[in-house]
This record gives C-alpha cells, sequence and structure tokens, in this order.
C-alpha cells in the first residue's frame, strides 16, 4: 500500500498547484490526499473541515504549502474551537501526531515576512494594508517549532515540484539505510558476527555465526519497500545469484513487507536454495530474539495444575482462579472493569506505565496473574512477563531482577538481556511486577523514588509496565503521582516524555459490589449461596470485610466456626479464626501441636518483620526450629521432625533458593501484631516494627479486651502513663510510643466564655488582642469582642471553642489556669488510647462524630456536641473537627514552628485522624485555631 501525503493549503489560490504536485507525487509511487479532488476520504457523518483533520492524522506524511491567504476559520464540531484558520489546524495536528512535515512557502510571501515584522515593532497601521497578521502570526509560529519543519521556498510548481522530489528522495535513501542498521542491530542481538556498524553502498553484506574456527558465513541483503508493497522477483535474482556464485553457506533476504508469491515460488522450486535461503522481515526477526517457550509453559503448568496440596512453584497463587476469580472495577485514570482498562492502557500511545493501586486483600496479586493467563490466551502482540517482586528484594537493578527471573525462575536458557530490551522497547513485551510495597519500605521519599526508578527503567520506546502496589504506600493521591512521575526515566537511551506527555497512569482498585460479592460465593458454593449469603449478613461486624476477595475467602472457609462465635466480630477474629482452622485441619502433623506451631509462627514473624526482605533460607531455618523448640527436643531426630513439620504444615511459601517466607503479607502482620497487642496489654513497649496493617490488626485484636476507665475532675479527664501506638506510616514516625507519667487534660477545647474570663483578669492589651476578632466572614471571625470595657463572647458563641489565637495566646492562658499546654504525644494518647485506633471514637469515616462537614459547614459548634459518638477513650471530646489544637511540641526541622492536632471544621477528612499532625509559626493566628490544656 503506498505511502499518503496529505497536501494542506488554502484550495482557491493554489489550485492549479495543487493539481500538478498530486500528478507528480502520484507518480513517483505516493497517494496524495487533496480535499478538493474525488479520491479524498470521506467520512459522511462527520464536518468536512473535521474530515480534513481526521485525515492529517491518518496519513503518512504531511505538506503544507503557504501563498497568499490565511483561510478560513475552524467551525468543525469534532475538535475544541479555536480561532485561528482550518489549515493551522492542520499543521498543529501534524505536529502532535509526530508526523513527517514538509513546508513549502511562496517567495514573495517570505519576503513580505520581514516587512511585516519591522512595521510591527514600528507599531504601524497594518489593518488597511495587503498583509495578512494572522498569516504572518502562522508563519512565526511555524518558525518557533522546536520540531524539524522542513522549510523552503519557492516560485513556481516546477520549483516546488523539483524541491519536494528532492526531500522524499533523500527520505527513501535514508530509511533504506536505516532500515540497514536496524537489521544489523538485530543480528548483533542474534550472536552474528562480522559486522560494519554502518550499511555501506555494497547490494548486500556478510555476517557470521557459529563456531569462530568454522563460521557458518551469511550473505544478507536488505530491501526497503517505500510505498509498503510486496518486493518483486527482479529485485531479488541478483542477489540469489551472487549468492549461488559467491560459495556462501546461507542467504538472508530481508525486507519490510511481504515477498511478491513469485519470489516464494522461485526459492521453493530449488532445493538447494529453498534449504539455504531464508526470506523474513525485522518483526520476524526480533520474535526470534527470545524463546520464551519455556517462560510460557512454566506458567500455564502452575496456573492450570493449582492444587491446595501443592505449593506453586512459578505464581503467588492461593487459590484456583480458574474457579472462582471474579472480575474486579476500577476507578482513576481508567474507569470500569479492570481488564477492559488494561486494555485501553495497552492501545494508548501515550502512557507507558500503569499503577494498580488497592489495599490489603483486594486481590491486586490474583489480578496480575490472571491478567498474565489472559494474555497469553489471547495471543496478542505483547508477551507478558510476570514477576512477583517479593522473589526479588536483594535485587537492585532492573537487569538482575529480570536475569534472575527469566532465567532462574523460568528456565529460559541462554537469556540475553540487551535482546530483552529490545523487544521491551518496540513493544513485544508486558512487564507485569507484582507487589512494589513488599519490594521497597517507606522509609524516606527517596526510598521510594529510587525503588521506582529501578522498575522503571523498563519504561522505554513504545514498553508497557504495570506495577501493582498498596494504596496505604504512599502518603496521598499527590504523593503516589509526585513518586510515580519523579522516577520516570528522561533522556539519555531511556523513555523521553514529549513536550506535555504524562506518560504514566494509575488507578484504584475498588472493593466488590453486593453482586461481586454474591457471585464470588456462587462460585464457592453454587448449590446453596443464597443460604451462605445469610449467613455472611449475620456476621454483621465482617460485612465490610467481605467487599475484599481475599478476606472473603477467608470468610467462607471459616464461616462454621465465625457463626458459633460469640462477641463482636471484625478483621482479627477472622484471621485469629482462619490460621486456627488452618493448624487444626489443613496444617495437621504428628511431632508439634496446633499451639506449638503458632508459638513458633509467631515468634518467626517478629523476627522476619524487621528485615527489608522478610525471608529465611532452609538452612537458617532448620537451625531456628531447632533453638525454638530446644525444651522438646529428646533427640536429633526430633530436631528433623520439627523442622519437616514446620516447612511442610505451616504457612509459609518457598522459593527455587531455598527460602520461605509467609505466603501472604497479611499472615505475617496478623501475627507481629499479636505480639504488639499482648506486649501493650501488659504495659510494655514492643520494639516491632509497625505498618498501618499492623496497627489495624493490634486496634481489633485489642476493641474487646482493653476496658478504658473515664475519670473526670473539674472538667478534666485522666489518661494514665504507659505505652500506646504513635504516629502514622504516611509521616514515617509509625512506632509504640510511651507517656513517662499519667496526666490529666481538658476534656473539651478552651470555649470562648472561659478565655474572655482570661482577657478581662489579664486587662485590655490593646489591639494585639483586638486581632483576635478576625475578618468579616461569618464563618471565620472570632465570637470575642469589647463592650465597655470588657471582653465578651458573641450570644449563643459562649461555648464555642476560641479560635485565632496563637501559641503564645495558648501558652499564657494555660498558665495563668494553672496547667500548660499537652505534648503532641499526650495529645495523641488522650485522644487515641493505647490501640492505634484510626478516629478518636474508633473506625468509620468522620460524620455525626466530629464537626467536620467541608464545604457545608456553618463553622465552629458548640463544644461536646458530637456526645458519646466522638468520645475517645479517655473521655476527651472534639478530638477531631471543629478546631486545631496547639501542643507544647516544636516540628523538628521547621525553626519555631508547634504542632497542631485535631483539624478544624474546614479541613480535609482525613485531617481527623488520631495520627494526623500538622505545624504552624507560633505567632499565627488560624481561623479555626484554638486550643485545650494539660497538667499533671
Amino acid at each position: 500500500m503506498a505511502q499518503h501525503i496529505f497536501l494542506s493549503s488554502t484550495c482557491l489560490d493554489l489550485v492549479d498547484l495543487r493539481s500538478g504536485l498530486k500528478e507528480s507525487l502520484e507518480e513517483m509511487g505516493y497517494q496524495v490526499w487533496a480535499s478538493e479532488f474525488p479520491d479524498f476520504p470521506v467520512d459522511s457523518s462527520l464536518h468536512a473541515q473535521d474530515n480534513c483533520l481526521r485525515n492529517v492524522e491518518r496519513a503518512d506524511q504531511y505538506v503544507l504549502i503557504i501563498n497568499n491567504r490565511y483561510g478560513a476559520i475552524y467551525d468543525g464540531t469534532a475538535y475544541p474551537k479555536r480561532p485561528i484558520s482550518v489549515t493551522r489546524y492542520e499543521y498543529e495536528r501534524a505536529l502532535k501526531c509526530g508526523k513527517p512535515i514538509r513546508i513549502l512557502v511562496r517567495e514573495s510571501i517570505w519576503y513580505q515576512r520581514s516587512i511585516f515584522q519591522s512595521a510591527r515593532k514600528a507599531g504601524a497601521d497594518l489593518r488597511d494594508t495587503s498583509l495578512s497578521p494572522e498569516l504572518f502570526d502562522f508563519l512565526d509560529f511555524i518558525c518557533s517549532r522546536e520540531r524539524a519543519n522542513w522549510l523552503n521556498t519557492f516560485r513556481d510548481l516546477p520549483e516546488a515540484l523539483k524541491i519536494l522530489c528532492d526531500w522524499l528522495r533523500q527520505d527513501e535513501a535514508q530509511n533504506a539505510r536505516q532500515f540497514e542498521r536496524e537489521v544489523r542491530e538485530l543480528l548483533l542481538l542474534k550472536g552474528y558476527r562480522g559486522l560494519e556498524s554502518e550499511p555501506t553502498a555494497a547490494p548486500y553484506f556478510l555476517a557470521e555465526i557459529g563456531d569462530a574456527q568454522v563460521p557458518t558465513q551469511w550473505a544478507v541483503r536488505c530491501v526497503f519497500e517505500q510505498h509498503r508493497r510486496p518486493t518483486k522477483l527482479d529485485e531479488w535474482k541478483q542477489f540469489l545469484t551472487d549468492f549461488e556464485d559467491g560459495g556462501y553457506d546461507r542467504a538472508l533476504a530481508v525486507t519490510n513487507m511481504a515477498f511478491d508469491s513469485a519470489i516464494q515460488a522461485h526459492v521453493a522450486r530449488q532445493p538447494r536454495l529453498a534449504r539455504r535461503v531464508k526470506l523474513t522481515t525485522p518483526s520476524q526477526l526480533l520474535g526470534e530474539l527470545l524463546d520464551l517457550k519455556e517462560y510460557v509453559r512454566r506458567v500455564r503448568e502452575d496456573f492450570d495444575r493449582y492444587s491446595p496440596e501443592q505449593q506453586p512453584l512459578y505464581l503467588p497463587l492461593r487459590t484456583d482462579l480458574k474457579k472462582y476469580f471474579v472480575p474486579l472495577q476500577c476507578k482513576g485514570d481508567y474507569t470500569g472493569d479492570l481488564f477492559q482498562s488494561v486494555d485501553r492502557f495497552l492501545e494508548d500511545p501515550d502512557v507507558n506505565h500503569l499503577t494498580i493501586l488497592g489495599d490489603f486483600g483486594t486481590g491486586k496479586s490474583c489480578c496480575a496473574v490472571e491478567l498474565t493467563l489472559r494474555l497469553l490466551e489471547h495471543g496478542g502482540p505483547r508477551t507478558p512477563l510476570f514477576f512477583s517482586l517479593r522473589d526479588y528484594q536483594r535485587e537492585e537493578t532492573l537487569q538482575s531482577i529480570v536475569t534472575k527471573g527469566m532465567t532462574e525462575k523460568y528456565g529460559i536458557v541462554n537469556f540475553n538481556y540487551p535482546a530483552f530490551l529490545r523487544l521491551l522497547e518496540a513493544g513485544r513485551l508486558l512487564l507485569i511486577f507484582d507487589g512494589f510495597d513488599e519490594l521497597a519500605t517507606l522509609s524516606e521519599r527517596w526510598a521510594t523514588v529510587t525503588s521506582l526508578r529501578r522498575l522503571n527503567e523498563a519504561v522505554r520506546g513504545r514498553s508497557k509496565v504495570i506495577l501493582t502496589c498498596r494504596t496505604h504506600y504512599f502518603t496521598t493521591q499527590a504523593a503516589e503521582r509526585e513518586g510515580i512521575a519523579s522516577s520516570m526515566p528522561r533522556g539519555g537511551e531511556l523513555f523521553t516524555e514529549v513536550e506535555g506527555r504524562r506518560n504514566y497512569a494509575i488507578v484504584y482498585l475498588e472493593p466488590f459490589s453486593p453482586e461481586q460479592v454474591r457471585e464470588f460465593v456462587r462460585r464457592h458454593h453454587p448449590d446453596n449461596t443464597d443460604v451462605v449469603m445469610k449467613q455472611i449478613g449475620r456476621l454483621r461486624e465482617v460485612e465490610d470485610l467481605a467487599t475484599r476477595p481475599v478476606l472473603l475467602e477467608m470468610i467462607l472457609k471459616t464461616l462454621p466456626r465465625l457463626l458459633k462465635k460469640t462477641g463482636p466480630q471484625n478483621l482479627a477474629t477472622l484471621y485469629d479464626t482462619f490460621t486456627r482452622l488452618w493448624l487444626d485441619e489443613v496444617a495437621k502433623g504428628d511431632a508439634l501441636g496446633p499451639q506449638d506451631k503458632l508459638r513458633f509462627t509467631r515468634a518467626l514473624a517478629v523476627t522476619l518483620n524487621p528485615e527489608a526482605s522478610p525471608r529465611i533460607h532452609y538452612s537458617a531455618l532448620e537451625k531456628y526450629v531447632g533453638d525454638f523448640f530446644q525444651k522438646d527436643l529428646r533427640s536429633p531426630v526430633d530436631r528433623y521432625r520439627f523442622d519437616q513439620e514446620i516447612r511442610v504444615c505451616d504457612f509459609l511459601n518457598r522459593d527455587a533458593e531455598g527460602y520461605y517466607q509467609f505466603a501472604h503479607k497479611s499472615f505475617l502482620e496478623f501475627f507481629v501484631a499479636q505480639e504488639v497487642a499482648a506486649a501493650l496489654l501488659r504495659g510494655e513497649v514492643s520494639p516491632c516494627k509497625l505498618n498501618e496493617v499492623i496497627v489495624r490488626f493490634v486496634y481489633h485484636l485489642l476493641a474487646a479486651n482493653v476496658q478504658y476507665e473515664v475519670r473526670e475532675e473539674n472538667g478534666m479527664v485522666y489518661v494514665p502513663a504507659g505505652p500506646f501506638i504513635f504516629g502514622s506510616e504516611a509521616t514515617s514516625n509509625l512506632r509504640v510510643g510511651t507517656v513517662g507519667q499519667g496526666f490529666w487534660i481538658d476534656r473539651f477545647p478552651v470555649t470562648n466564655a472561659q478565655f474572655c474570663r482570661f482577657l478581662n483578669e489579664c486587662g485590655d492589651w490593646g489591639a494585639e488582642w483586638m486581632r483576635l476578632q478576625g475578618p468579616d466572614d461569618a464563618k471565620k471571625k472570632c465570637r470575642i469582642f469589647l463592650r465597655e470595657g470588657l471582653f465578651v463572647a458573641e450570644h449563643g458563641y459562649e461555648s464555642h471553642p476560641v479560635i485565632r489565637v496563637n501559641w503564645y495566646d495558648a501558652a499564657t492562658y494555660a498558665e495563668w489556669i494553672g496547667k500548660r499546654l499537652p505534648t503532641e504525644e499526650e495529645w495523641e494518647k488522650a485522644a487515641r488510647g493505647i490501640d492505634g485506633r484510626p478516629f478518636p471514637w474508633g473506625e468509620g469515616s468522620p460524620g455525626r462524630p466530629c464537626n467536620k462537614d467541608v464545604g457545608r459547614s456553618k463553622g465552629t459548634t458548640e463544644v461536646g456536641q458530637c456526645g458519646e459518638l466522638g468520645r475517645s477513650p479517655y473521655g476527651g471530646e472534639d478530638m477531631a473537627g471543629n478546631v486545631w489544637e496547639w501542643t507544647e511540641s516544636q516540628w523538628l526541622g521547621a525553626g519555631e514552628n508547634r504542632v497542631v492536632r485535631g483539624s478544624g471544621w474546614d479541613d480535609d477528612i482525613r485531617k481527623a485522624g488520631c495520627c494526623f499532625r500538622s505545624h504552624e509559626p507560633p505567632r499565627y493566628r488560624h481561623v479555626d485555631g484554638g486550643f485545650r490544656c494539660a497538667r499533671n
């Protein structure tokens, strides 16, 4: 099929020129699209101008001719309306689509451009002249583009035709040389030797492969067909003759299009040629660079032969996806069915990298595995390569991850990393990296970016990379985009972004809908789906957990036991029931009892948890088992038996190198949480490393076991000394903290009425205090004012928290009343208790329990209005929402700034969490800034 050239210009003044160019270029073998001719492609459903723009996008090359007219303004409907001519719009579309652009400018217009520029600089009135400002602005725009514009001037048709034909012939020669370079590069990657780096004028070149002493010599001829037509036999006869006469071992004939049937028949008719001549294309050579058949075989075998009794060798399978997988929905840069969103990503030329984020248990790994198998079955242009990153935690480069995976895990013999990169860049592979949160730890931002850069070295050319990760790994949605965007490679050999192009996308896995929950249950219990759904409905406390596939499967496996349990059900009781069921019914053995295995598993989880790579080699595991059960060893045989039962029957999976790790990261986190919770109940500080999932488990483990005593005295509540969960993973300060001695803290924030008593007793301090008044905005102004020499609170606002007080105001008030400001550790323990709850009242998004209704709230509310619903474990109220509260603590690294806690009535909902912290300069008076006091 011939190359298409789009001819762009105003038509009425260039009829003869356009007609002459079309005729001459089509004689050269091109097909010219010019809108006034009957062979111009037309979609009758489109506006005529939109047809032109659509054909610019479909054409192979774009030719622009500029005469003395600017042309009609765009009036179509398919593209954004802009006050520019259709011709300029066509040019900009060609630029955006990356088309080769040739520009011919009438010589007289080019000379007038300098006259126009001089006149404009001099401020001359050009309205009554023959000069068109829009036309010369268009020319200036063209000349300002960084993209190479092949621009030349012409006087008449013969000159224009000569210029254009010369350009095209130069292009054809350059394309032929580039084509041969590509073939030489592919042959080098395949192991051929003796190749010159640059093409020569010779009709063919030689290459060797095999034994260096007795190599196989190939004669290689490359023919680039500019117009994408099958090459004819006449073009190859001389090469085949030279090949035979030269005594070469083999011949390689390479073209960018399919060979004409006459050539294939000519070779096939001669047995000697048929055995020694290979007809191929670069695409076929590219596909031969890596033999992935063994990878495909192993992945399919693992998937197809899944059994609960047999550990998968290559995929992180924990269930039979063929029977139980239910497609997930997503939202974000793509929305809807996850796999359809992946299809849109694969078809999107502007996006190379897709990150799939989801909370634990939402099925990220299952989706990644299922996607891999679906793409292999469909046999598309890209082969999906799956890497579970928990297997490569010690690898430091993309090359080491890929090489180790392809050779050691998937058995690819003679794996060639440069060939892999070439296939990746050419769009023949899809890399699927599962579990980024298990590859890197969120300690500092640079660590995140470094880890992402390690993987994003794969983002190059037409590559496609998919990454799965837990949502909470990033602090906010802005941090997700910042981390991923800043890790994208730029420059050099790596993928370089086009101006204004964002080459990554993010989607978030949605929890199961009620329909998906039912479908999941139906696949597990097809004969009694309704009964099981009713049973799950009886477990009110775990209904929200059922929206996560991994947890729903655990619920189904433990349902009989869960239904027998008394008391509240939550995430921790679900995991506790599941682990005990596993040990009782699945991990049976003769040497160790279930409780022995449970004790060992908890200890191993605590040991592995701090490690960047939470795994243990079989040789170290055997010693660890022996040391742990030392008191129970009666003979050397016992050590072996105990080790065997732990390795075979526990919650551990083994990789090909003999390393053991927990089958699902959440099991390790649950067992660590049990140790942390037990230490907190004993009043001890656990040294265990924490993350948000561990903290959530701790909260649920302690929910039914901790009885908080509420002691109130003179408007203050008592908070005892001791350890508690402090901070958050998002701010890198998550740990078990401690308060050295018990203290009292105000039940409510200081009110307007209380602050007025302070002001009146201390005297009128002048204009400094009048700044409390604030702006006129009814929501934001302070409700304290002077009346007859006294400070009074506005009627109806006496019991609202005071606002617009700075840190010095708050500290002075506290000293006046015989108290002090709480430290941020004291404030958080008073709000959170010891169990790491997300909000003072427990779990659940802020609603009625606090004054936080962004965009609808009318400002502060009376303290205590939320009552018991919003009360903290020790009886503190309004510790989420209403007003930010000053603390005694300084913010490290921010000079004199002081930490504020609690969040205000007009803030983002996520700031209502007990662990959220911010800071302000001590002299700052915020529109929703208040405080409460503490004392020893």
